[in-house]
């Protein structure tokens, strides 16, 4: 999971969402329970990312901001996944999940062209949510059957019959 460490209530929803997504799709890797103090950070995001078959990306204003400008621990992030990107451009490993803000001011440039998960509200919207375990578990929503070709030639002779019975006008 990738997010900015924007404020103590930004955190504090990120771990309890880690800790439902932990719960319902398995594991989940966040820094607060795999990063140590002493651990290279960089080399932990890097591994995080490549190894992960999925990155989730946490979008706030701050987070696209930083994102962008490549600042800090979100800006070397971004310059691995803008790196995994160029190597498979249609990679759908890259979810990103708009927490605050806007589509247009909270996603960064490099994710602006992929569909999101909408989680801004609160509580969040379990239709939104669904949608992202979907994706994680491979259990898209199945689209109904095909129907058959229709007989055009009944169509037509239904038409005609019930245009002959409309009433006179007056």
């Amino acid at each position: 999971m990738s997010y900015s460490w924007d404020c103590p209530e930004h955190k504090a929803w990120v771990l309890k969402f880690a800790v439902r997504l932990q719960g319902e799709s398995g594991e989940t890797i966040l820094d607060t329970w795999y990063l140590k103090p002493g651990q290279d950070k960089t080399h932990f995001m890097e591994q995080a990312i490549a190894t992960s078959d999925f990155v989730i990306v946490i979008c706030t204003d701050k987070y696209a901001k930083r994102a962008d400008n490549r600042e800090g621990g979100v800006g070397y992030e971004s310059t691995v996944i803008t790196g995994q990107m160029a190597e498979d451009i249609l990679t759908n490993k890259f979810l990103p999940v708009l927490r605050s803000g806007t589509y247009k001011t909270a996603t960064p440039i490099y994710l602006k062209s992929r569909m999101d998960v909408n989680l801004t509200d609160d509580p969040i919207r379990e239709d939104e949510y669904d949608s992202l375990l979907r994706v994680l578990h491979g259990e898209p929503i199945e689209p109904p059957p095909l129907g058959s070709k229709p007989d055009f030639q009944r169509r037509q002779n239904r038409k005609l019959k019930s245009s002959c019975k409309r009433p006179e006008r007056l």
